[in-house]
């Protein structure tokens, strides 16, 4: 009896424990990557994925905008890891909203949004229409051609039709009889978006008829960025030492590479807060930037640091022990602020740079730049000098034992301020004087963009001015070259880049299901 009562304990929790398994697989099963293929006056194609297999059936429920009640489904198909929905006999120049669903076994997961869609007006009756390759390459000044074809494009008046990319109308050749009846149409444009997926519509005689979404991808001889999908987790790492580790949910864990798994080493006390994913590493120290400080009021009491309100925190991986680092210069108490924050490293010692915003009065600040420097002995930071207070939005990297810094500078006109712009300096780490190398823009025509990461990439310098948006500066030639995505890559969100192990690395999206790791090289 007693036996008995054990094995169905045991059989019990085996159960209990498979459907854990099974319900937890289905609550992390997403519907991701949905796009809209084509628009026409009848029909509407889209495709998607799911983020986990195991379902019984996948398609999509829609209906008419003005009928909420009569909700119609059709059941997609699936071809490499894709699902393809045709939704036909649909009304013209009408809305309906499609929401894809997959079903599993106790449950259906939908979209997280709906998608509201207008068919086009009525396709003439006078010709046919369609894309001969929806894949089109764009070299390296932007210029890019498109074919369309279909039967009787002869009779029509080129004035009646146009092609057209957001706002942007394409050039169209003279049709070019390809076979018996059938004509083909070559469309030039100027491509100046990231490689990608988009519509692209057709507008007949003012009416829009057609949408058909094209892949652009770049194909010319600039450099180009390669980026290979790697299995690393979806987290920030922290690298020293040959070893990643993670610092996430109020634990310090380290990767094994060869298994994929994480093993806790050490708690995150609570009272830490927030840990920067920007860090240097000194011996076996993972040492964090600082973060921002705010006091919009005169502070009338010490903060509960001692009076040093900016600090870094770092982790010794060889003890597993935190420890916090103070700057030497104590709280101002006037009404002030702290922005472009940046660590960084040159000839073994550690800086943290930082602009001191003074509000003065409701219409005055002043603004200064600063730099302080690690001090081991104490475990400090000292306050070192000021640097240019007209540089702003700025990072600091060290390459071949020289210092650069990049960001934005004014731009004068005859002592008048017009802007800002891009600019490269080398830095004299005795006294932070910069020297510029490198102007991106001038007075007519400025560049106000200022770098999102900076990358020791083969002895120069990798910049990533934010999604999609890359330059290589060449130090020896002092040239700064753009650097193409040849291909579309899941990469919404800019999580910054790394070296592992001599191999370069950019996050995109982050702690997003579709986040990922990717491997880099410049070709």
């Amino acid at each position: 009896m007693v036996n008995y009562i054990k094995l169905s304990i045991v059989l019990g929790l085996i159960l209990f424990c498979g459907s854990c398994k099974k319900e937890n697989t289905v609550l992390s099963a997403q519907i991701i990557k949905e796009s809209i293929v084509s628009i026409r006056d009848h029909s509407i194609s889209l495709t998607y994925e799911i983020s986990a297999l195991g379902y019984n059936k996948s398609g999509v429920k829609y209906y008419k905008k003005e009928n909420p009640q009569e909700v119609k489904i059709i059941e997609a198909v699936r071809k490499d890891g894709v699902f393809f929905v045709l939704i036909d006999q649909l009304d013209p120049e009408s809305t309906y909203v499609i929401r894809p669903f997959a079903e599993y076994d106790n449950q259906t997961i939908v979209a997280e949004y709906s998608k509201e869609v207008t068919t086009t007006a009525l396709f003439p009756s006078e010709f046919s229409l369609k894309w001969s390759n929806t894949d089109v390459t764009y070299d390296e000044f932007g210029k890019y051609k498109t074919t369309v074809e279909g039967k009787n494009l002869n009779n029509i008046n080129l004035h009646d039709l146009a092609i057209l990319l957001g706002g942007d109308t394409l050039l169209l050749d003279y049709p070019k009889l390809v076979e018996q009846d059938n004509y083909q149409i070559t469309a030039t444009g100027n491509f100046s978006l990231p490689a990608g997926n988009y519509m692209m519509r057709v507008l007949y005689k003012g009416e829009e008829v057609m949408g058909q979404a094209i892949d652009f991808s770049y194909k010319g001889n600039a450099l180009t960025l390669q980026l290979k999908a790697t299995h690393l987790r979806n987290l920030n790492p922290f690298v020293i030492n040959d070893k990643i580790y993670y610092f996430t949910n109020n634990v310090v864990s380290i990767l094994d590479m060869e298994t994929s798994s994480m093993s806790k080493i050490a708690d995150i006390p609570i009272e830490l807060g927030y840990m920067s994913p920007n860090y240097l590493t000194l011996e076996n120290k993972i040492i964090f930037q600082a973060q921002p400080v705010t006091h919009n009021l005169p502070v009338e009491a010490p903060d509960p640091f001692n009076g040093y309100e900016l600090l870094s925190r770092s982790f010794d991986v060889k003890n597993t022990k935190f420890a916090t680092h103070f700057f030497s210069k104590p709280q101002k108490k006037e009404s002030h602020e702290y922005e472009s924050i940046c660590l960084f490293e040159h000839n073994k010692n550690i800086y943290q740079a930082y602009t001191r915003i003074d509000k003065i009065s409701h219409t005055k600040n002043n603004t200064t730049n600063e730099v302080v420097k690690y001090n081991n002995k104490t475990e400090s930071f000292e306050y070192l000098t000021t640097f240019d207070n007209n540089f702003r939005n700025y990072q600091f990297i060290s390459v071949s034992g020289k210092l650069y810094a990049f960001g934005q500078t004014n731009v004068l006109d005859q002592g008048f301020y017009v802007g800002s712009t891009f600019v490269i300096y080398t830095v004299d780490p005795t006294n932070f004087k910069l020297t510029e190398q490198y102007r991106y823009g001038n007075k007519n025509e400025t560049y106000p963009y200022s770098p999102a990461g900076l990358l020791n990439y083969n002895n120069n310098i990798l910049v990533s001015m934010g999604l999609n948006n890359f330059m290589l500066y060449e130090i020896k030639t002092n040239t700064l070259k753009p650097v193409v995505l040849p291909k579309t890559v899941p990469h919404e969100y800019y999580g910054g880049m790394f070296i592992y192990k001599n191999k370069h690395y950019l996050n995109a999206n982050l702690q997003f299901t579709d986040g990922t790791i990717y491997e880099m090289s410049i070709q």
